[in-house]
């Protein structure tokens, strides 16, 4: 597929010693058309793309209409400094943040296959995103979420979690 690099023999070495993987140096394991992809985790591969975005840690896997498998994880928008807005605290693998906006405004799919990644905007009416869209302009892609992945989409549990405990703040429930 498309993703990944061809390494020379010396980086080959240094990956196959971080990875604990012998196999990538020796010529058995390690063709000449071979690509290495250095990023397999798929959330840690956005991450890596894109830092400013919240990933859902829970992405799951899509089967297309060609029968290609594809992750989806779901990107959050956040901030705590937008106006007029409550403030909430919010747990992230122990690390507590603050926040008073919090949108699912990005859908990042990734090919499971080549490790293909593309980032759509799911919510145009999201500031923040679209600034992040002005300043990354070839980074979002301009066409639509292809429909036969897009009708897998879920609700996001991680967000329901944030608006069920915002509404019982209000509401006894």
């Amino acid at each position: 597929g498309p993703a990944g690099k061809h390494y020379n023999f010396m980086d080959r070495v240094i990956i196959a010693l971080r990875d604990k993987n012998m196999k990538i140096v020796v010529p058995e394991g390690y063709k000449k058309n071979s690509k290495i992809i250095t990023t397999r985790n798929v959330i840690e591969r956005a991450k890596t793309i894109l830092p400013e975005i919240l990933y859902d840690e829970n992405p799951y896997l899509v089967i297309d209409s060609q029968g290609d498998l594809v992750w989806v994880i779901d990107g959050y928008t956040r901030t705590d400094a937008y106006p007029y807005s409550q403030k909430t605290t919010i747990d992230i693998k122990g690390y507590k943040e603050e926040l008073n906006y919090i949108r699912n405004s990005v859908k990042v799919l990734i090919d499971a296959y080549d490790g293909t990644t593309t980032f759509y905007i799911t919510d145009k009416s999201d500031p923040i995103i679209m600034t992040y869209r002005n300043i990354y302009p070839s980074l979002f892609s301009e066409q639509e979420i292809p429909a036969d992945i897009a009708a897998h989409f879920v609700y996001p549990k991680f967000l329901y979690n944030i608006q069920s405990n915002m509404i019982d703040t209000y509401h006894d429930i």
